[in-house]
């Protein structure tokens, strides 16, 4: 067989097997939906419904790398597309026939960021991140994603193509908003994008990565974030990089308090950081929690990795401050993170504040609109978004709120639960 007939044969079978998975998604949607159909009557008949619907609720997420979101399936899709054989350090196979997973070492955060190089490795071309962007965003999208910020990283793409670097980043940034801009017209989800700076690989890349975006803004790019390694280099030393994108419209959300204590989140807040990527351990000063609240400042919680990647949550050595957090008044959402490496969608991440941490499901929806409160997109887009938000409100999430707001300890908490209550019995 050709190249060119085994390439189109495997792109073949790949979409196949995605159309078969979303063939699966829709008939369970359907199934979800009678199932709601069922429960509201059931409320309608007097039962109480202590069973939290969690598909219902519209979800966002602000914090999701894009090299990170691949999965291990499309993961060796790329691999065999492009001609790359993957060793056993990286992939292993699962007892479903034609599934994978990483093979990773969840308690080593540098061969995290190992098997991530890799991941970005076995994209080669610019069509690859149209389907590592579609895939994401269709898998999130079925799971009731209405509105997403993904990371992407410049200094990858720029690898990624025949060309120089400018031309290869700006060859990739097309294919990617191109599936943004074909999810939302299947979907109805909006996505944007924030530009990362990678911390380990050093102030002279980042200001590489700075002036690419200078001399090529892009409407899709609304904000700017420092990740990778935190205990590299200093938010200072990011400062003029970041200074130059604020001033060009861009917002900061950076990447503190994950690894790193909560001195790191303040370092992220005197850099400019309107939000903070993970920030979980800001509960370790409370000085910080005041600030936090009273600034209004949301932390990006990642439940599924950072209970992969932070070692005492993993070893049960402490727990994840998530319940903690949203008690004092602090404003949080729930994000991927890095979708593919830790096998995660967003509804998993709902059901795990749901299972773990006993959030209700009126809390979910605060957490939904939070999110798009903080959110780098335009006003008129938000109030969209929002209303989408409302129309999955029942009467249940309205009295909770108008009962909670009367009796939760903190006072940002309680005035917030009465601005929800406004919102939302205004809207019915």
């Amino acid at each position: 067989m050709s190249p060119g007939l085994s390439l189109a044969f495997s792109n073949f079978q790949y979409l196949r097997h995605r159309c078969y998975r979303e063939l699966l998604v829709l008939l369970a949607s359907i199934l979800a939906v009678r199932v709601i159909t069922l429960l509201c009557k059931l409320l309608a008949n007097g039962i109480s419904l202590r069973i939290i619907i969690v598909f219902s609720i519209s979800k966002v997420i602000l914090h999701e790398h894009l090299e990170g979101s691949v999965t291990a399936n499309l993961a060796v899709h790329l691999s065999r597309k492009n001609g790359i054989v993957i060793s056993d350090e990286y992939i292993r196979r699962c007892a479903v026939p034609g599934d994978y997973d990483y093979a990773w070492d969840k308690s080593d955060f540098a061969h995290f960021i190992k098997i991530y190089d890799f991941i970005s490795s076995l994209i080669k071309t610019p069509e690859d991140y149209y389907l590592v962007t579609a895939d994401f965003i269709s898998r999130n999208a079925q799971a009731g994603m209405i509105y997403c910020e993904l990371l992407i990283s410049p200094d990858h793409m720029m690898r990624v193509g025949d060309g120089n670097g400018e031309s290869n980043y700006l060859a990739c940034l097309y294919e990617v908003t191109r599936a943004i801009k074909d999810a939302e017209e299947q979907y109805g989800t909006i996505t944007r994008l924030h530009v990362v700076l990678i911390r380990h690989d050093g102030i002279e890349r980042a200001a590489a990565v700075v002036d690419l975006f200078m001399n090529h803004p892009d409407p899709y790019i609304v904000g700017v974030n420092v990740a990778g390694h935190e205990g590299m280099h200093r938010f200072s030393d990011y400062v003029p990089s970041l200074s130059m994108l604020y001033q060009q419209g861009l917002r900061g959300s950076l990447h503190a308090g994950e690894i790193c204590g909560a001195e790191s989140v303040k370092e992220a807040l005197a850099a400019g950081a309107s939000r903070i990527g993970h920030g979980i351990r800001a509960i370790e000063c409370p000085e910080l929690i005041a600030e936090l609240v009273e600034q209004e400042v949301l932390l990006e919680v990642s439940l599924t990795s950072n209970h992969l990647l932070i070692n005492d949550i993993q070893q049960g050595n402490s727990t994840h401050p998530i319940r903690a957090l949203y008690d004092s008044g602090v404003r949080l959402n729930l994000n991927t993170d890095d979708a593919g490496i830790c096998s995660t969608d967003i509804l998993k991440e709902y059901q795990f504040a749901i299972n773990a941490f006993g959030f209700q499901r009126a809390e979910l929806i605060d957490i939904s609109m939070m999110a798009i409160e903080a959110s780098f997109v335009a006003k008129d887009i938000q109030k969209r978004l929002l209303e989408k938000i409302y129309t999955a409100v029942i009467s249940d999430d309205v009295d909770f709120f108008a009962i909670a707001q009367k009796s939760v300890h903190s006072p940002a908490l309680r005035a917030r639960f009465a601005r929800r209550y406004e919102q939302l019995t205004s809207t019915r």
